[in-house]
């Protein structure tokens, strides 16, 4: 029996009531559906991507050994480690220098690195071991006391074998091992000096260092993402002119684009999945509030109060919206594990544990989104008309308009929360619009022409037109959200597609596999002869010169407030710098033009115009070796810093720096035997060293394959939210047909004439929404492309006659299968369940 609310205990047990009778209704199962879908999403997804989006970071931060690193040229203060260790983060320390590796009677000028016993905080170091199948062991620890490591140049030029012993200063000590790979060491790929590395705690009884001594003191620092970005922001403000901080993250210049368009894939579709769920879920809400506005009218007329039966109401849905959400967490949570698991299997990837962030995040989002989308009915509740007891026709109170704005404002909302970047939500946010704006008024306009066509004769299809044409409202919003899924699984498809094809062409099969730095002038000819003897596939010579930028139009750098860290980073310190009369390959000049024979001037990095707010015909102060040199910039260039070979924030035209001390490098793509190469060319030039990156290079492949395998990962879960919600639309439609096939049955339609039609009702929806959803995907991609992915997306319009085939055949299949088994009932029993 339906309360009056004038008891209490009578109230609460007509809510109690209220929900079982709203459980039997299929409207309110599609809701709750709807809501399990967002939350699953948000849990599944959501932390799946946070995971993964962790496990980059840390195969970034594995480059460079840790997650942060404070160097200086002097001691540092032990305020920053007591300030790692507050925030909760593990500590390393090094000392860097320069010296003389002695080896019975030969010996070689080495850059030493003494570390602590927690190095490295990220990534490990790799030693060479003939005795193991793979030929190396992977170590996480520095050498033991007493031992050392040394790169490959310096085993080759003095001949080393492990347990020979080598002199470092005072103290005498074992060779252990040929380092193949260390962090920072494989990020700096240009470096002045072979490494050796060696355990801290032996660095005082080599006697090398004292305060007069030239070195370079660093503390790592690991830990969480929060952790890392306060202990960065507090200790920026006090570094000193002799200190710096680089952070490890996705803007690295080797790695920042191809994980960065990683993360803004996996952004981009826990936005769409979850978009898609809380479409469903608003179509959802209508149709159960249809089914409650003869509740709520009986309600009226027995004299409740507007506010008990909205608060009623509203207990309803939290009494199933919160375990339906407690319970799409938990299953988002168990596939997001599976998922995870799968994704380290095949990727060979370590995720780190799931943060109970994107979890309760996924509680909170859920709700919200119920609150929007039930919003409009709980606020009708108050003019529902109580003629309604007496006439079904009497007229919904529920508007349309608020509904809409509802959703849209709910979308907004959504896309700032969840982008997490702001150049994502300022792209995503107005494609999304336009696709809602251009689905309505185009469908509505189509449907009033295909209004005129319906009346040309009775046939199956223009019953089909007229069904499509009287209920306009109803058509756009089913075709406006069949859209919305053609709109996402296009958008997604596409830049799957052509992220892994830029990838592809991101390490061509030329890239340097061998860097060969320290050459001086006397070495050129010399060195060439023995190159060309060699066959290589390719050589690239570059000229070396250290700089800094001290002035700005005069102006000294310490006078300018530049906010962005790229900024700081450029004006710390030192960094390679080139001459050269060719553009380099894979830079592109976007402002300005190219050197001319007579043009002295500079060339400067895009990323880095911007960070110092450069523009053409800004002069530039370089300090070389204490020598100032000052040039116009004569063009901006884009940099494709992912393909390996050397790139360089400045260049300057040939010329400009001809008094500056100068080395040279060689970059060279050696397709034999490449060690065999580095060990001939170390034995023939000693003072030049010799880099072999081909165990970076297949680091960085790593970092592709596991991004491929991420993107693949979340498009599959965002395929499954867009199917479930195919579905869901599809079963809010059954109340709605029992009356279409009720009405056409008691005309006389045959079942073949009934099934043609509504195939045709459904086939023409299916068109519209594949023709539009590609259409402003297609249109939204150029814009992301261009923006957040920074590749060229090749616009291929094949996605729209795909879109519109599929549209045609998944909606008119997938309709007709849904209700199908609504042929088989009377008219007199389909009437009858349609008006209860």
């Amino acid at each position: 029996m339906l309360d009056t609310g004038l008891k209490r205990e009578d109230w609460f047990r007509g809510v109690g009531a209220g929900f079982r009778r709203s459980l039997r209704l299929g409207e309110f199962r599609l809701l709750l559906l709807a809501c399990l879908l967002v939350s699953i999403a948000l849990s599944a997804v959501g932390a799946l991507g946070s995971r993964i989006e962790q496990a980059m970071q840390i195969r970034t931060s594995a480059i460079l050994g840790a997650d942060a690193i404070l160097s200086s040229a002097r001691p540092l203060s032990d305020e920053y480690s007591d300030l790692a260790e507050e925030l909760g983060l593990e500590t390393a320390r090094s000392v860097g220098f320069l010296s003389m590796l002695i080896s019975g009677e030969e010996s070689r000028l080495v850059g030493i690195r003494a570390v602590s016993d927690n190095f490295p905080l990220r990534g490990e170091v790799l030693i060479k071991r003939e005795e193991v199948p793979e030929g190396y062991v992977v170590l996480e620890r520095p050498p033991e006391r007493g031992e050392v490591w040394a790169a490959t140049q310096i085993v080759v030029g003095l001949g080393l074998d492990v347990d020979d012993p080598v002199q470092l200063g005072d103290m005498s000590a074992d060779f252990d091992g040929e380092i193949l790979l260390d962090p920072e060491g494989g990020a700096n790929r240009i470096r002045f000096a072979p490494r050796v590395l060696m355990n801290l705690d032996d660095l005082e009884e080599t006697g090398l260092v004292t305060p007069a001594s030239r070195a370079r003191y660093r503390l790592m620092v690991a830990g969480t993402r929060e952790a890392v970005d306060a202990f960065e922001q507090a200790v920026r403000p006090r570094l000193k002119t002799y200190e710096q901080i680089v952070v490890a993250d996705i803007r690295r210049d080797e790695v920042r684009s191809t994980v960065g368009r990683i993360i803004s894939y996996i952004r981009l579709a826990v936005l769409l999945s979850v978009i898609l769920s809380v479409v469903a879920m608003t179509l959802a809400a209508q149709g159960l509030w249809r089914r409650q506005m003869t509740e709520m009218a009986l309600l009226r007329c027995l004299g409740q109060q507007n506010g008990k039966i909205i608060a009623r109401l509203g207990l309803v849905y939290l009494a199933a919206g919160l375990p339906v959400c407690l319970a799409g967490v938990l299953i988002g949570f168990g596939i997001q594990d599976l998922a995870g698991r799968l994704v380290q299997e095949l990727a060979i990837i370590t995720l780190p544990g799931p943060s109970s962030w994107p979890l309760a995040g996924a509680v909170l989002v859920t709700l919200l989104s119920l609150f929007v989308v039930s919003m409009p009915a709980l606020r009708a509740v108050r003019h529902v008309p109580p003629l309604m007891l007496l006439r079904a026709s009497a007229g919904s109170p529920l508007g349309q308009r608020s509904s809409t704005f509802s959703i849209l404002v709910l979308i907004v909302v959504l896309t700032v929360f969840l982008a997490g970047d702001a150049t994502l939500a300022l792209t995503v946010l107005p494609g999304l619009l336009l696709a809602a704006l251009l689905f309505w008024g185009l469908i509505r306009l189509l449907i009033l022409i295909a209004g005129r066509i319906a009346r040309a004769s009775p046939s199956p299809y223009s019953v089909a037109l007229k069904e499509v044409c009287s209920n306009g409202a109803r058509s756009a919003w089913i075709a406006s959200t069949f859209g919305a899924i053609v709109f996402a699984i296009v958008l997604l498809g596409i830049f799957r597609y052509d992220i892994f094809e830029t990838w592809g062409q991101t390490l061509p099969d030329d890239a340097p596999n061998v860097f060969v730095i320290n050459i001086k002038e006397s070495n050129l000819s010399p060195l060439q002869a023995f190159l060309d003897e060699q066959e290589l596939a390719r050589t690239d010579m570059y000229s070396i010169i250290r700089g800094r930028i001290v002035e700005i139009n005069g102006r000294a750098v310490t006078e300018y407030d530049f906010s962005s860290r790229e900024a700081e980073d450029r004006l710390s310190h030192e960094f390679n710098l080139t001459e050269t009369a060719v553009l380099p390959e894979d830079n592109e000049i976007v402002a300005g033009r190219w050197f001319t024979a007579a043009d002295r001037g500079l060339s400067v990095e895009a990323e880095t115009a911007e960070a110092l707010e450069l523009e053409i015909g800004d002069r530039v102060t370089l300090d070389i070796a204490g020598s100032l040199h000052g040039a116009p910039v004569l063009n901006i260039r884009e940099v494709v810093w992912e393909n390996m070979r050397p790139n360089f924030f400045i260049i300057a035209s040939p010329g400009l720096l001809e008094d500056a001390p100068v080395s040279h490098m060689l970059a060279a793509h050696v397709v034999d035997d490449l060690n065999l190469f580095v060990n001939r060319i170390t034995r023939e030039f000693p003072n030049v060293s010799a880099i072999n990156v081909s165990i970076l290079l297949k680091r960085f492949e790593d970092i592709i394959d596991q991004g491929s395998m991420a993107i693949s990962t979340v498009f599959l879960f965002t395929l499954l939210a867009a199917a479930l919600v195919f579905f869901g639309i599809l079963q809010g439609q059954k109340v709605t047909r029992q009356w279409q096939i009720a009405l056409l049955k008691s005309m006389g339609a045959g079942r073949s004439f009934i099934r043609a039609a509504i195939i045709g009702e459904f086939a023409l929806l299916g068109t519209l929404s594949g023709l539009l959803g590609s259409s402003v995907a297609l249109l939204s991609g150029a814009l992301m492309a261009e923006h957040i992915f920074e590749i060229e997306l090749d616009i291929s319009w094949h996605w729209m006659g795909i879109s519109i085939a599929l549209g045609i055949l998944l909606v008119a299949i997938s309709g007709y299968l849904s209700i199908r088994r609504l042929l088989n009932v009377v008219p007199v029993r389909l009437l009858a369940r349609g008006g209860g």
